[in-house]
């Protein structure tokens, strides 16, 4: 919490936001539960980090330590991860296919 306080200066809400989406979304995602939701949360988040921090620094990662910092090329393999599995949902052994079977019934 302090980092993204005192270091990156966003709003205490946003900073428990994005701690607990990423926590409880991790979670959600390895479970297959509210997949889509939680997906779209990360691209925001990753789109929040490419704008507050990475922009910057290029598109490359600092593969040989010449850049200050880290380029956005790993947010965007996350958020084209993320939109895949925004299109397709979490697949046959999620809890997501296992609630809306549930419903159908």
């Amino acid at each position: 919490m302090g980092f993204y306080t005192e270091t990156m200066h966003l709003p205490w809400i946003v900073a428990l936001l994005v701690i607990v989406g990423e926590f409880f979304g991790s979670l959600g995602l390895i479970a297959g539960f509210l997949t889509r939701f939680t997906v779209a949360s990360f691209v925001v988040i990753m789109l929040g980090a490419i704008a507050t921090s990475h922009l910057q620094n290029g598109f490359f990662m600092n593969w040989f330590g010449k850049q200050q910092s880290e380029g956005y090329e790993y947010h965007l393999l996350m958020i084209g991860i993320g939109l895949a599995l925004l299109m397709t949902g979490a697949g046959k052994w999620s809890m997501d296919r296992l609630i809306a079977e549930k419903i159908e019934r």
